[in-house]
């Protein structure tokens, strides 16, 4: 998960370097020796609030604004930009997973909550989910491998709701093709094929946002499909 800066402004992005670790000689009673904060530049005004280091050379910062800056020499220099269409949004939490992919997380009431994805470095963002939770507010999420991870939000109503990742693609087959293949957000929230669409119209509760979507009547139903024994794989 990202680690908050806090109140980082103007130009000055503080890297700590240098950091020392003790010898297994060194004496245990001398005093710990402080980290080296060297300012760096960041390329943006806008305040940067969270930070996911890579490693040694590659980190990702995010903040106000639908910010984000990458930096790939470890602080000489840094790239920052806004996400296009989204420079109203305040991205609170940022995963970096190498210097070409990496996730951003605006957080926000409803659907100013949402989470991008980067796998060409922040030349382009995919937006992978869109909060329809008019009471959910995500603010942090945190991965354990490039494709694996979870968002937490807010308490609503006595409860923290979690989203966990699935797939960022998804396909979708009647009778052994493939009907619809896209990222899993339009796929799910926007689907085009009637197929798809009758698939989504019927998710039960706790899923109301699709509740008024049903399609009454498929020219192309088949019975079969419901009556074949299900398969369950171990």
């Amino acid at each position: 998960m990202a680690t908050s800066l806090g109140l980082v402004r103007s130009l000055a992005l503080a890297a700590a370097v240098g950091c020392s670790r003790a010898s297994p000689s060194a004496d245990p009673s001398a005093a710990p020796v402080a980290p080296t904060l060297t300012p760096q530049v960041s390329g943006t005004r806008n305040r940067l609030q969270a930070v996911s280091p890579v490693n040694e050379r590659v980190v990702w910062a995010s903040g106000v604004g639908g910010t984000y800056a990458l930096t790939t020499d470890g602080g000489t220099t840094w790239r920052a930009a806004v996400v296009p269409g989204a420079d109203s949004l305040e991205f609170r939490d940022v995963e970096g997973v190498s210097e070409r992919v990496a996730y951003l997380l605006a957080a926000g009431p409803g659907d100013r909550s949402r989470i991008y994805r980067t796998d060409d470095g922040g030349r382009s963002w995919s937006l992978q989910f869109v909060n329809r939770d008019t009471s959910a507010f995500y603010d942090c999420f945190a991965f354990w491998n490039e494709r694996s991870g979870f968002t937490m939000s807010d308490a609503v109503n006595g409860r923290f709701p979690v989203l966990r990742t699935a797939a960022n693609r998804i396909a979708v087959m009647y009778q052994g093709k493939i009907v619809e293949l896209g990222p899993t957000e339009i796929v799910v929230e926007r689907p085009e094929h009637p197929y798809t669409q009758a698939l989504m119209s019927s998710v039960l509760a706790p899923e109301p946002a699709y509740a008024n979507t049903r399609i009454e009547g498929m020219s192309s139903f088949d019975r079969s499909l419901f009556d074949a024994p299900a398969v369950i794989h171990k």
